[in-house]
């Protein structure tokens, strides 16, 4: 199975690209307002997009002492600004299958506070309101969820358990025996103890 053929892969553009990247591209001039003036934030987010990932949401954020753009596209998040003259420019990515989530750390002076949650960190945010954080996080969410649930078509390889998780799941079994009085006390130890017993036959120390 290639990539083409994963669940989302019309959603993420593995299949076909979505067009060359510019600001006229339907998605694009839809999450940037169809802005038509010049403004050097939104170029240079444009710069750092790719044909394979629909942006989804673009809006104003303070991040590192600076107001920038953060966009939430199919495959990243994205946070850029332009060089001022008491602040470099910055330009930071993040992973959607890195990400975690947003969560809402209410007002300060004015402004909203969310939290952007990854595998390593977490970044502060500034909004002007709460509805611009959480136009940015329903887009994340959304990409978020779609990625755990995408299996790659049942190519990842599964975690050897040695069993244990089969073996909790016969024991959940017999405990709803119990539960329901189809087993007894002893039968449910007896077969709670052939159900887990150790390497060698034996049962687990102190089950005896």
């Amino acid at each position: 199975m290639s990539d083409a053929d994963t669940p989302f892969a019309h959603l993420t553009g593995l299949a076909t690209g979505h067009g060359p990247v510019s600001p006229y591209r339907p998605d694009i001039a839809a999450a940037l307002w169809w802005e038509s003036e010049p403004n050097g934030k939104l170029d240079r987010l444009i710069a750092y997009l790719r044909d394979d990932e629909l942006l989804l949401a673009a809006r104003n954020a303070w991040l590192r002492g600076v107001w920038g753009i953060m966009a939430v596209t199919t495959r990243r998040v994205i946070m850029v600004s332009v060089p001022t003259e008491s602040r470099e420019g910055y330009a930071y990515e993040l992973p959607v299958e890195a990400a975690l989530e947003m969560t809402d750390g209410g007002t300060d002076d004015g402004y909203r506070i969310f939290y952007l949650h990854d595998y390593e960190a977490t970044t502060k945010l500034f909004f002007t309101n709460a509805l611009v954080g959480e136009s940015l996080y329903d887009r994340l969410y959304w990409c978020v969820s779609r990625t755990m649930l995408d299996d790659r078509g049942g190519r990842l390889e599964r975690a050897d358990d040695r069993g244990v998780t089969d073996d909790f799941a016969r024991f959940r079994k017999l405990k709803d025996a119990f539960d329901t009085g189809a087993l007894d006390d002893d039968a449910l130890r007896n077969a709670t103890l052939r159900l887990f017993l150790g390497p060698e036959g034996h049962p687990p120390p102190r089950t005896v």
